[in-house]
């Protein structure tokens, strides 16, 4: 088995930054130890050594809210996941979470298959979480093939109503509750439609729409509004 000695390092981890010597067998980490703690091992001939005196080492970061090959509103998404995870690996993430579209015929098993494809190429760790656009007695029943799949979270909307993502209000206590009883985690894009609508409008006519508008056609205020609805439900 290959091992790996990042001697000298700087480790970040949740209570403090401290000097350390880290050796890895395979993929997992096999021991911590002050400079030195190691060096009988260096004679390993299946040993590789690396001075990262000046360098930092932390968690792989999680990056839960990527769009990759994102088809929407008659457009696509720059990266792809091999272009997208490559930037992350450069970052320091190492697993990111992208989205499952919703299928109108509520198959979750083919959209995630069809998805997992797309994702082949990707150089990080991935998971998914899956759009809810609708509910009814059979998406209800398919929900729990989400758990099967491998799948820990769902996504609603509160906007993106002439998109199609938007989920009708009358559906969010059935839905929350159906996620209650499988233990699946809700994520939810809270803004209130009706106020961001009205903003578009009042802006179109006055020929208002560059990106420096954005703040303004969806405030916080828009936020706040569907987080207590939606708390209010849940």
């Amino acid at each position: 088995m290959e091992k790996i000695l990042l001697k000298n390092a700087e480790i970040v981890n949740e209570k403090e930054i401290k000097k350390a010597d880290i050796l890895i067998e395979g993929e997992k980490i096999a021991g911590i130890g002050d400079e030195g703690y190691f060096a009988d091992q260096e004679t390993d001939e299946n040993l590789k050594s690396f001075d990262m005196r000046g360098k930092y080492i932390f968690p792989g970061i999680i990056d839960a809210h990527t769009h990759y090959l994102l088809n929407s509103r008659g457009t696509v998404t720059a990266d792809d996941f091999l272009q997208g995870s490559l930037s992350a690996a450069a970052g320091g993430v190492t697993t990111v979470i992208d989205y499952i579209d919703f299928p109108e015929d509520g198959d979750f098993n083919r959209a995630f298959f069809k998805r997992n494809e797309e994702a082949q190429n990707s150089v990080v760790d991935y998971n998914f979480h899956q759009v809810v656009q609708d509910f009814n007695e059979k998406i209800s029943n398919n929900l729990a093939d989400l758990k099967d799949i491998g799948l820990a979270s769902i996504k609603l909307f509160t906007t993106y109503k002439r998109a199609g993502y938007m989920i009708d209000k009358k559906l969010w206590s059935s839905v929350l509750k159906r996620l209650k009883e499988l233990r699946i985690l809700p994520t939810v894009h809270a803004e209130d439609d009706a106020l961001i609508q009205e903003l578009e409008e009042s802006y179109t006519k006055r020929d208002l729409m560059g990106p420096e508008y954005h703040p303004f056609i969806r405030p916080d205020s828009a936020e706040a509004l569907a987080i207590r609805d939606m708390g209010e439900e849940a």
